[in-house]
């Protein structure tokens, strides 16, 4: 630092010579070169006791910053830091953090994911090895990111993290690419792009998470670890077998679960109000029935056990409802109208049997056989392990014919329902938006066909 103390006595008597020749000049006739010297010579001694006092403070500056020095690099070794990497990080550029710039950037599913990620964590302090959630070093920034945005597992240290996904031109960046520093194999820093030349990173002790334009600190590679198109979007239907009450709930019958791309509305749950149907897909919050021949959200039917009981209404004076007796239901029906009639019990839930000419009884107004019988009889509703996954896809086709049929399920699966024949559609052009192995599903027919009565584009 002794440096600075000698620079600036050389620009000092270097200023006091200006001055005294500047003194005589704009004084000639007036004051002697002299009389100016000796003006000077008393600043030169005012500005050389402000000097010495200057260096010794810049002697403790010194102390103070080579013992930060050493305590830096003592953290960064301890973080697996090599020497040479610890001098190129404590030598990135100093820049103030910008506005992001939001004009339109197109981005996928997962960079907008990881962009937005990022963006969360400006701010937070740098420090050595960290990876989150509270401080970052620059490679832990993007372990933690990516990890967190998309479910990527990336290993700490640039160099290693060098080594995940396809390198790209600088000149063909996208959002969520990896701007890396240094030569490959040796980098020592590395940034998220965020798209309109702009970069998030964790640069170095000191600073803290900040966003930066890569033009006043350009990268020396990118590597793209993100797919540039869409991730494809599945359903899974699972067979299950098992036996459900419509309740009162008004919610849409559809040929898809409700959301799905290409899903259709056929009818409605309110049209089946205590009907007891069967379930034998079920896909998330939706169960398909091919009674109903369609998919209903499980918010509108009821679990129920199925039975196979016959007997009879043996006393009257019970009511027959459209659902399980409730205070303030309007009744369908009363036993006293069936006496002795003969009846199959073919669900029950709780003390209510269903039957299905009739609605839901108060099971003491059947006979003591029957009743023992229908609660002797287990729930058998079950969750297999057979499954079909649905693929999103956006294509279109024209109608062959071939002798397929339209069906409500890919042909085969548990509960499919025939509903047309593609002949009755022959030389028509119908998109496709799902697809599940050798069957696709077209909004226009309502249902799925097999590929082979069709010619897709």
């Amino acid at each position: 630092m002794e440096i600075y103390f000698y620079y600036n006595i050389i620009i000092v008597l270097f200023r006091v010579y200006y001055d005294i020749i500047s003194c005589v000049l704009q004084n000639r006739g007036g004051i002697n070169v002299k009389k100016c010297t000796k003006m000077k010579l008393l600043n030169i001694l005012a500005v050389s006791v402000g000097f010495i006092s200057f260096n010794s403070t810049i002697k403790a500056n010194e102390n103070e910053f080579l013992d930060e020095w050493v305590a830096e690099g003592q953290q960064a070794l301890q973080a697996g830091f090599s020497e040479e990497h610890f001098k190129k990080i404590m030598s990135i550029p100093m820049f103030p953090s910008e506005e992001i710039i939001y004009s339109p950037v197109s981005m996928t599913t997962n960079q907008t994911k990881i962009v937005n990620k990022v963006r969360e964590q400006l701010g937070k302090p740098y420090a050595w090895g960290a990876s989150g959630p509270d401080s970052f070093d620059c490679g832990g920034l993007v372990k933690y990111v990516y990890k967190q945005a998309v479910n990527t597992e990336l290993p700490m240290g640039t160099i290693n993290q060098e080594k995940y996904g396809t390198e790209i031109s600088l000149n063909s960046l996208l959002p969520g690419d990896l701007l890396f520093y240094g030569d490959r194999g040796n980098t020592y820093h590395v940034g998220i792009y965020i798209g309109n030349g702009q970069m998030i990173h964790a640069p170095k002790p000191g600073e803290t998470v900040t966003v930066v334009n890569i033009q006043y600190f350009y990268p020396n590679f990118a590597r793209r670890l993100l797919s540039t198109e869409e991730p494809a979007v599945q359903k899974t239907f699972t067979e299950v077998k098992k036996t459900v009450m419509v309740n009162e709930e008004n919610k849409s019958i559809d040929t898809l679960p409700w959301g799905m791309k290409g899903y259709v509305k056929v009818s409605s749950s309110s049209s089946y109000k205590g009907k007891v149907v069967t379930i034998t897909q079920d896909s998330g919050s939706y169960g398909y029935s091919p009674e109903l021949k369609g998919w209903v959200d499980k918010k509108g039917i009821e679990e129920v056990t199925a039975t196979n009981v016959q007997g009879i209404i043996l006393n009257g004076g019970y009511s027959i409802d459209p659902v399980p007796w409730y205070s303030g239901i309007v009744h369908i029906g009363t036993t006293s109208n069936h006496l002795n009639e003969k009846v199959n019990v073919t669900a029950k839930k709780g003390s209510y049997y269903y039957v299905a000419n009739l609605g839901w009884i108060d099971k003491k107004a059947f006979n003591p056989e029957l009743q023992k019988a229908v609660d002797d009889t287990p729930n058998t509703n079950v969750t297999t392990t057979n499954k079909c996954v649905s693929t999103e896809i956006n294509k279109k086709a024209s109608v062959l014919g071939n002798n397929k049929s339209i069906d409500t399920l890919p042909w085969g699966m548990s509960g499919y329902v025939k509903v047309g024949s593609l002949n009755n559609h022959i030389g028509n052009s119908i998109s496709l938006t799902q697809e599940a192995g050798s069957y696709v599903y077209s909004p226009e027919l309502k249902g799925w066909i097999d590929k082979k009565g069709l010619l897709i584009q």
